[in-house]
């Protein structure tokens, strides 16, 4: 479980086929020493599993599944990352609930600067349309959001100084593919909508 409070960003330093999957090699600060092998970790918002760890650097691997889903297929060498570790219970919940499993991605089709703030519009399912909300949450590679526009097909977020300096999203442009998940909560709802109307 993690939040969507970025805590740091790291490099993709490598990566090479694992059959029909990925094996990365990544470095961040965030890998210390009391990183431990085995355990979780949300990397561009996808839950991962630590398989390799030595100084600050650590090995992921990724399924087909998790390819066909997320844009790490896509990933190339240096590209910046989003790191979130997994959510303790002394943790501050400063973001929403997150699980780490990507349900699409979306496109980025718009970037606005207004002042200091910037606005992004994201293209995305339209299949996914009831789980979004005007003012609701929203994971952008592993980043947890505001959405403040709301068509059937896009939406818009508002992103800070601090936001853009602390994740990778600077380093994103019109175009570029981004991790989606959506909010947990709606997905129950929507699944307790659905069993009820297949008992009429």
């Amino acid at each position: 479980m993690f939040t969507g409070i970025i805590e740091y960003t790291g490099k993709l330093l490598s990566s090479k086929s694992l059959g029909e999957g990925l094996e990365m090699r990544i470095r961040s600060e965030a890998f210390g020493e009391d990183i431990q092998i085995g355990e979780s970790i949300s990397i561009n918002g996808a839950c991962t599993t630590v398989c390799s760890h030595q100084n600050q650097e650590i090995t992921i691997q990724i399924l087909k599944e998790t390819l066909e889903k997320t844009t790490f297929s896509t990933l190339s060498n240096e590209n910046i990352l989003n790191i979130e570790r997994s959510l303790t219970l002394e943790k501050r919940l400063g973001g929403h609930y997150l699980t780490g499993h990507i349900d699409c991605t979306g496109k980025i089709v718009d970037i606005k600067t207004q002042d200091m703030w910037q606005v992004i519009t994201i293209e995305y399912p339209k299949e996914f349309a009831c789980l979004l909300v005007m003012k609701g949450s929203i994971a952008i590679d592993g980043i947890s959001l505001t959405v403040s526009q709301l068509t059937n097909t896009t939406f818009g977020i508002h992103l800070i100084p601090h936001t853009l300096s602390h994740t990778n999203l600077s380093t994103l442009s019109i175009g570029s593919l981004v991790n989606l998940e959506f909010d947990l909560i709606g997905k129950y709802i929507q699944r307790y909508q659905e069993g009820l109307n297949h008992g009429k």
